[in-house]
């Protein structure tokens, strides 16, 4: 059956999803799944329409079994949210690869350490592992990426022209650290998750894409 509404542009997931319904439903007996599958079956080859014949089901399921032909429910509780909580474990290894005017790039990839001090970018860094391939308007340390919990972020060190993250997936700027003279005093500014296809603005003169390593 699931072959012929394909055949005729029909939407032959709806009919799988109605089969599955009915196999999965623990409101009927083995003889009443039988009698909706094939009820399933004739309603929507003589209607021609998936979705009457699954309405068909369910008005029959209504009106004379009293079943369930709904979404099965499944108990998630707490322990599920927590979950939704818990850091993500795993993280592709990211690298940064500088680009320049007119989309030219350079063939090295500086690689992000997934040790937890992090890598830090600037033109005369005191610490190591660290990216010096930076522009004039780079400060000594400018910026800091680091991975935690599944997920990697950049943070301003106090920088003297700031850093904007330019959004891979299309979701506008984000400014990561303002320019020195633009900050508000006292303002500590929080890091920014990064991902694959972002670019880093640091100052005028150095662009970063970020990029799967």
């Amino acid at each position: 059956m699931m072959s012929i509404l394909a055949e005729y542009g029909l939407d032959d997931r709806l009919y799988a999803n109605a089969l599955g319904r009915i196999r999965s439903s623990d409101d009927h007996s083995p003889r009443e799944k039988s009698t909706l599958f094939l009820m399933l079956f004739v309603a929507t080859g003589a209607l021609a329409d998936p979705a009457q014949g699954v309405a068909t089901v369910e008005r029959f399921c209504d009106n004379k079994t009293g079943g369930h032909f709904g979404t099965t429910e499944t108990t998630v509780g707490r322990g599920f949210l927590r979950s939704l909580d818990q850091p993500r474990t795993v993280a592709p290894n990211l690298g940064l690869l500088r680009t320049h005017a007119g989309n030219s790039v350079d063939m090295q990839i500086h690689p992000l350490t997934r040790d937890p001090r992090g890598t830090v970018i600037g033109s005369l860094p005191k610490t190591s592992p660290s990216i010096t391939d930076v522009g004039a308007d780079a400060s000594r340390e400018h910026l800091r990426i680091w991975l935690e919990g599944g997920r990697w972020y950049a943070q301003g060190l106090g920088s003297t022209n700031g850093t904007v993250l330019e959004s891979g997936a299309g979701d506008g700027d984000i400014v990561i650290e303002p320019p020195r003279d633009q900050r508000e005093p006292g303002k500590i500014y929080p890091p920014v998750e990064i991902e694959n296809s972002d670019r880093l603005h640091l100052g005028l003169y150095t662009t970063f894409l970020v990029i799967v390593d």
